[in-house]
Parts: structure tokens; sequence; C-alpha cells
């Protein structure tokens, strides 16, 4: 099969992936705390993972203290934005938690300007700049309708940006198994802390949904990885705007969401600047 088919076979594993974990983040609501969630998603992982690395060559989690710390941050990160990002499936309309999620690659762009010193050319502040006004849009600060809660899914793709910088320092001396082993790994003994702090008891009827979480989560960024290393990121990136349109449609059958006329001018917006995006990070630097 062509690469580029197999990278959109990815892409669709990751988009009903994604829109599982955000249907079982919905469910679970009242049910057991997120810190609980990301507990059972950490172990889960862990031994998923760990499985597999085992019946392979254990020499392949040896890695170097500077890929520990990249870790280490990467993972502390993205443990963060996972909170805020399960909190906010709970308290807007999922389209419009993914319509502000899409705004992430602006911010790494913006992160890997401040923090890694590169030369954005035209195109990308281009895109930075119609990716920070299509999330303007969405939000819409100031305004009567304006939800408080749209600025914690803001924090989480904020999150997601960091961790998304740090994975470009270790991605490339690891499997990916090896690195969702890690990710695991490093998130566990946050899942443990705030479970302590804030966690309720597992029932029988949660536990299904707590599975979705936790397989769909490692599922999905398996299925990222595989497309990202048939087809360059910018034939996968505008495939995974189709996360969209799927989700709004669960949104309206499972939950009587209506997709918001602003929420999808500001998602065209954002998926515009992160094209742009792309484009310049193929143009010479300027």
């Amino acid at each position: 099969m062509n690469p580029h088919y197999r990278a959109a076979l990815w892409i669709l594993g990751s988009l009903i992936s994604f829109s599982s974990m955000a249907i079982a983040g919905r469910e679970l609501d009242g049910v057991v705390t997120i810190a609980v969630i990301l507990l059972v998603r950490s172990v889960a992982g862990i031994v998923l993972t760990g499985g597999t690395i085992a019946r392979s060559d254990f020499s392949s989690l040896r890695i170097s203290p500077s890929v520990l710390r990249a870790l280490l941050l990467r993972n502390i990160a993205h443990w963060g934005a996972s909170f805020c990002w399960f909190l906010g499936v709970t308290l807007l309309p999922l389209a419009e938690v993914f319509a502000i999620e899409f705004t992430m690659p602006i911010w790494a762009a913006i992160l890997a300007v401040l923090f890694l010193g590169e030369r954005p050319n035209t195109f990308r502040i281009l895109g930075i700049v119609i990716g920070l006004v299509g999330a303007l849009v969405v939000i819409r600060p100031g305004t009567a309708i304006f939800d408080p809660a749209s600025l914690i899914v803001l924090l989480a793709a904020i999150g997601f940006a960091v961790s998304l910088v740090a994975t470009r320092h270790v991605i490339s001396t690891m499997s990916t198994m090896v690195f969702l082993f890690y990710m695991s790994l490093i998130q566990l003994p946050l899942g443990i802390a705030f479970s302590i702090i804030d966690g309720a008891p597992i029932t029988a009827a949660s536990l299904p949904w707590l599975a979705v979480t936790s397989i769909a989560g490692l599922i999905a960024h398996y299925c990222l990885a595989r497309a990202l290393r048939l087809a360059e990121a910018s034939l996968v990136a505008p495939m995974d705007i189709l996360r969209l349109p799927l989700i709004a449609v669960v949104g309206a059958v499972l939950y009587s969401e209506s997709l918001d006329g602003w929420v999808a001018l500001g998602a065209c917006l954002a998926c515009l600047g992160n094209w742009l995006n792309l484009r310049g990070s193929r143009q010479p630097w300027h």
C-alpha cells in the first residue's frame, strides 16, 4: 500500500482514539476524579508497553541524563495539560475543546522562537498571528458568552505545546514503545500524589470507561507516531484536523451539542495558521 494511504489509516486510528477518550472522560465526570483517570492510564501504559519491551530487549531503556531531563520536562507538562484537557471535556462542548486544542502547534512555534532560538520567516509569523486570532474567535474574551472554562483548555494546549517541543529532542533517540513507557513511568508518581489529595474509589461501572481512556490514549499517540514515520507532518496535520467535524458529530449525537459558528470559524483560522506554520518550516529562514 502507498505510504500516504497507510499514514491516512494510522491517522484514522488516532481520530477514533482521541474521540473515544473524550467520550470516556465525559462519562467518568462525577464518577472518579481526573487524578484517578490519569493514574490508571499510567499504570495501564506501564503494563502494556513494559510487556512489549520485555519480549524484546531491556537495553533499549538506557537513556542519557540529558534525554532524561527532557523526558521529565515533557511528561510533567504533558500530565498537567492532560489534567486540564479532561477537565475541559467535562465543562465545555466537545467541539469547542478540540477547536481550542488546535492552537497547540501555534504555541509550539512561539516556544521554539522564545526558547530554542528559531528564527521565523514570513509564513510562520503569519501562521502564528492567524492561529492566535483563531483562538480569540473561539474563546471570545470580553463578550457575554465568554466561558472561563475555555482558558483551562487553552492552558492545556500550551502545556501540550511544551511537551511537543521537548519531544523533538528525544523522539529520535528511542522507539515509540520506549517513549510511551517512559511517559507512563514518569507520570505515575504525579498520578499517585494527586490521587491521594483528590481521589475517589474506582467502581465496577467506571472500569470500562477507565479502560477506554487508558488504551485509547496509548493508541492515539502510537498511531500519530506511526503516521509521522510514513508521511511528512505537512500531510499528517491536515488529516488530523478531521478530529473537529468528527467530534462535532459525536457531541451532537450523544450529548445534543450544537456546533457554534464562531467555534467553527476559529477552528478554521487555527488550522490555516497551522498550515502556514508547516509551510514556513520548509522555507529558508529570514
